[in-house]
């Protein structure tokens, strides 16, 4: 089982209902959002509770609040990861962030310009 808590500025973000890739198709994922943070739960419900291979969970998504400071939103990580036997397993846990940039309408490549002819659909 892993049991996940990330920790965000929900003044600045708000949290995007998760889009779950389980490796196991009989595992399940289950989500909380509480005021700045959100708590995750995985865990497999087949015969074979071994997870032997490498992977994408989940992806966690968040929108930019308007008025959001163009700033650097930090990520905060912490959870526990078992076995079959609630024995806790080594893990590491790395924290990220959400950069807040400006954005123009209409400016497709991030220079700051507006330029009819780079946009295609």
């Amino acid at each position: 089982m892993i049991l996940l808590c990330l920790a965000y500025d929900n003044s600045a973000l708000e949290f995007v209902p998760l889009d779950t890739s389980p490796l196991d198709p009989l595992g399940s994922v289950e989500s909380a959002n509480l005021s700045g943070r959100i708590s995750l739960a995985w865990m497999t419900s087949g015969s074979n509770d071994l997870l032997t291979t490498d992977g994408k969970l989940f992806s966690v998504t968040f929108r930019v609040k308007p008025g959001a400071p163009l700033d650097q939103m930090p990520l905060t990580l912490s959870g526990v990861v078992t076995d079959l036997f609630s024995a806790e397993l080594p893990a590491e846990w790395v924290n990220g962030a959400v950069d807040v940039l400006p954005y123009r309408l209409g400016d497709v490549n991030n220079n700051g310009r507006i330029n009819i002819f780079r946009y295609t659909i």
